[in-house]
């Protein structure tokens, strides 16, 4: 037989992906087969492993293929095999991703203590939290919050572990209903705060 052209079209390269996330794998095949299946893996750049992800059966007319799939890879970076043929190992047409795509760690859930009482106006509060998963980087931000707006705004280096403590001074004004809101971004110094946890309870900021 002559062996059909394949041409992996997602993901071909360049892609971003939270390890767990759904994703649709796309590839065309051309001329169309009427026999025989497509298999699919995700090839490691690290060491070559090749990771099963699925198969379809090849349809008489059909150029255009896709495969769900959730991205319950280690992170790290891949390329997706699509070959065709039958099984086991008889394989008459393979491609690639023209270049590698990304799984990223998910970022971490956030925890605050409960916090409640009655505290001095810029006096100290210590803060306490913990994530689900150490992050690996990017950074933290503690806030106190009320209904008349957000406060403080301190910044908190990740440690690489998923305990974090830290004290910020109460330099808020004199109310009721605070709670403390801790977020995280992945890229320390720059872009959107991804993650926010908020303390249980309320407390009071007084005289």
């Amino acid at each position: 037989m002559t062996p059909p052209t394949i041409t992996v079209t997602a993901p071909n390269g360049g892609e971003s992906y939270v390890a767990g996330s759904s994703q649709t794998l796309t590839w065309t095949t051309s001329p169309a087969q009427s026999s025989d299946l497509f298999a699919v893996w995700a090839v490691s750049t690290a060491d070559e492993a090749h990771i099963w992800l699925g198969s379809r059966a090849a349809v008489d007319g059909q150029t255009d293929y896709s495969l769900p799939w959730s991205a319950n890879l280690p992170v790290g970076t891949y390329r997706i095999r699509v070959s065709f043929g039958s099984l086991p190992s008889t394989w008459w047409a393979t491609d690639y991703s023209d270049t590698a795509f990304a799984v990223t760690a998910p970022p971490p859930t956030i925890t605050v203590p409960s916090i409640t009482g009655s505290y001095p106006q810029n006096t100290g509060l210590d803060v306490s939290w913990t994530t689900n998963v150490a992050a690996s980087s990017g950074e933290f931000a503690v806030w106190a919050r009320s209904d008349f707006g957000w406060y403080i705004g301190k910044l908190v280096a990740n440690n690489g572990t998923s305990s974090y403590a830290t004290s910020v001074n109460l330099t808020v004004p004199q109310a009721s209903g605070y709670s403390i809101i801790v977020g995280y971004r992945p890229l320390a110094g720059s872009g959107a705060w991804t993650v926010l946890g908020q303390s249980s309870g309320t407390f009071t900021v007084g005289p």
